[in-house]
């Protein structure tokens, strides 16, 4: 008889929540950075993100499923500014319908605000 083996269970590997982010450049898209511990509580929150050779502080827009996102790899959000309250779910509606009718930017709308 042999021993039984133990079954060795490895966590899974925990999987970077992916956030997307209005900043304010003139370019009519939102885009998508990998951010540890973010949560839909995080939704209208500012945030220190790379971008080009520079940073920028956008507001976080939406978290996307994780099949919505491109393929290759993500850059990774600097801060979630969490000391700051988000903006309401209200106001970020009113921001994505003055983008749309408008046809601005939504990182610019929010940025004006």
């Amino acid at each position: 008889m042999g021993q039984a083996r133990s079954a060795i269970s490895f966590p899974s590997p925990r999987r970077m929540a992916i956030v997307r982010v209005a900043l304010p450049v003139p370019l009519p898209q939102a885009f998508d950075y990998a951010a540890d511990g973010a949560s839909s509580a995080d939704l209208g929150r500012c945030v220190r993100v790379p971008f080009g050779k520079g940073e920028k502080t956008g507001v976080i827009v939406d978290l996307p499923p994780d099949g919505e996102a491109h393929g290759g790899t993500l850059r990774q959000v600097r801060a979630i500014l969490r000391e700051l309250p988000p903006l309401p779910p209200d106001w970020l509606r009113l921001a994505r319908f003055t983008s749309a009718y408008y046809q601005a930017p939504l990182g610019e709308v929010v940025s004006a605000s």
